[in-house]
């Protein structure tokens, strides 16, 4: 890793604490904060995050450093050198023009001096006009295209106008696909996006144990993350009717707006779906799985995502079927991609039938040299290559 003169970070966060950290959800912004924790090129990290005003004034395990109107500074209790800014001021005017001065009290109450700022939240950019710190800004997924904002104008706006003053303020962009990167690179700004991609959380140095063994005759293809639009359901039907005798397994919260899924479970024998398992268990179901798929819809907005679930099934080895999203373009040979159903199918028929540990061994090797370390120590040759003061 680069060694530098440690500088401090202040991390604009669009997760917070308290429902994030606190019940172990796994999200990019969460996983580099982790492993910026963990490194040594930061001499300090203040993490800012707004949250719901009562939470200011709440009970927390975290040592509360100090109080001001509307914030609560607090010491994270694994990293020492980390530290928790949470507001409650709303995006927008308000935030810009009070959140600063707050930023930079918790700076001198923390003996902040070389400083860096990078923004993950779209709609905080504009605390980059009041920034004299070397500005970054994490371009993680196309919110504009997020669903949860379809019917959200006034977040939808905050989001376009963070878009664009981060390609005209920020220093450097990261993004995490090929599409986002494209997105983001204009005349001006094009050697300065750099592609970031997402890797897996899982900790494999816990035993994994065999939480499926003989509960099926069968083999088993899985599928874990939360199930909403994004999963092509017709592609899924396709697949139960070519493989009646495989169980096809779903892990994770039913979010579909209407009752197709249940449909499918209700229709086909071969399909079952535990609601959710505490993360701790995901590398032993996944571990349990012959099989991962990953059948998403094509779209602008799951090509601007970078599926940390596919990393995930690499990490432990496992044969992949996937349509044709990212990180399929990175990874390459190590999945199986298919472009319509009958290819799905054909590489289904492949990947059940997989011998040997060749490609298991070839996928945990990739993923060795692709662990949020590797990230974040790219993210530190880039500051160097900056040539911050």
């Amino acid at each position: 890793m680069v060694q530098a003169n440690r500088f401090n970070l202040i991390f604009i966060s669009p997760h917070n604490w308290f429902e994030h950290v606190s019940k172990n959800k796994m999200n990019r912004p969460l996983k580099l904060a982790e492993q910026f924790s963990k490194d040594s090129y930061f001499e300090k990290i203040m993490i800012v995050s707004r949250v719901h005003p009562k939470l200011i004034y709440s009970d927390s395990p975290r040592t509360t450093i100090s109080k001001g109107l509307g914030y609560r500074l607090s010491q994270c209790n694994v990293s020492k050198c980390t530290y928790y800014l949470e507001h409650c001021l709303p995006f927008g005017k308000i935030e810009q023009s009070i959140l600063p001065r707050i930023i930079q009290t918790c700076e001198k109450k923390l003996e902040f001096k070389r400083s860096i700022m990078l923004i993950a939240d779209p709609k905080s950019v504009g605390l980059v006009k009041f920034s004299t710190h070397l500005t970054l800004f994490d371009a993680y997924d196309d919110w504009t295209l997020s669903p949860l904002y379809t019917n959200r104008p006034k977040h939808l706006k905050a989001i376009n106008k963070g878009y664009k003053e981060a390609e005209e303020l920020s220093d450097i962009i990261f993004v995490n696909t090929l599409q986002m990167k494209e997105k983001f690179e204009t005349k001006n700004n094009k050697n300065n996006v750099y592609l970031l991609n997402n890797t897996s959380s899982l900790n494999l140095e816990i035993d994994v144990s065999r939480p499926l063994k003989g509960k099926y005759t069968g083999k088993v293809v899985g599928y874990l993350g939360n199930i909403h639009e994004r999963i092509d359901l017709s592609l899924l039907e396709e697949m139960l009717t070519f493989f009646p005798d495989v169980t096809f397994l779903f892990i994770g919260v039913n979010e579909f707006s209407d009752d197709k899924f249940e449909r499918l479970l209700n229709n086909y024998k071969n399909i079952e779906h535990i609601p959710g398992i505490p993360y701790s268990d995901v590398a032993s179901y996944i571990n349990d799985f012959d099989v991962c798929i990953v059948p998403h819809i094509i779209s602008p907005y799951t090509l601007s995502q970078d599926s940390m679930k596919m990393y995930d099934y690499l990490s432990l080895g496992k044969p992949i079927v996937t349509t044709p999203i990212p990180p399929s373009d990175v990874v390459g040979s190590l999945v199986y991609v298919a472009e319509n159903a009958n290819s799905f199918k054909q590489q289904l028929e492949r990947a059940l039938s997989e011998e040997g540990n060749e490609l298991k061994e070839n996928r945990i090797n990739y993923m060795k040299n692709n662990s949020w370390n590797s990230r974040t120590s790219l993210i530190y040759e880039i500051i160097e290559k900056a040539g911050v003061k």
